[in-house]
């Protein structure tokens, strides 16, 4: 008898940019490469990324807990939960929810608040301090040095 093991499952919390080799454009390709059926959870489409100047930012917050709602109304399930570029201070609340709904095995947090010694633009500094609340609840955390100095109150 053939056992049929399935992919793993992730839910991708990130953002696509239309241009800038980063985000959901790269992790839906490489996560699905590697085998692991990956259900994005956009938080904000971009023009480009945000190291471009006048890119343009549509924040997808007021969708997200209805699209969440949704999956695990009809049953949705996750062996890990991956979180990328964040848009807002609601979406860290998202977050939370949502690793607290699903409960899957495995937490990646990519804080993605800046880089180069420089906040993105789009971070508030309440946001930085939300961020340390998301790597409290990590199982994995991939800052840049950036970040992680951000996160640790280094300068």
């Amino acid at each position: 008898m053939t056992q049929h093991k399935t992919l793993p499952r992730v839910a991708a919390m990130h953002d696509i940019s239309g241009f800038g080799k980063c985000a959901l454009t790269i992790a839906l390709p490489v996560l699905s490469a590697c085998g692991v059926e990956v259900c994005p959870l956009p938080t904000a489409v971009l023009s480009t990324n945000t190291s471009f100047d006048g890119f343009l930012m549509h924040d997808l917050t007021p969708y997200l807990d209805d699209y969440i709602a949704h999956w695990q109304a009809v049953g949705v399930g996750f062996d890990a939960f991956y979180s990328g570029f964040l848009g807002s201070m609601e979406q860290i609340r998202i977050v939370q929810e949502a690793v607290a709904r699903f409960s899957p095995g495995l937490v990646v947090i990519d804080p993605v608040m800046g880089d180069n010694g420089v906040i993105y633009k789009t971070y508030t500094a309440g946001m930085c301090e939300g961020m340390k609340t998301l790597a409290g609840i990590a199982d994995v955390l991939t800052p840049n040095l950036t970040e992680a100095c951000r996160l640790a109150g280094k300068p």
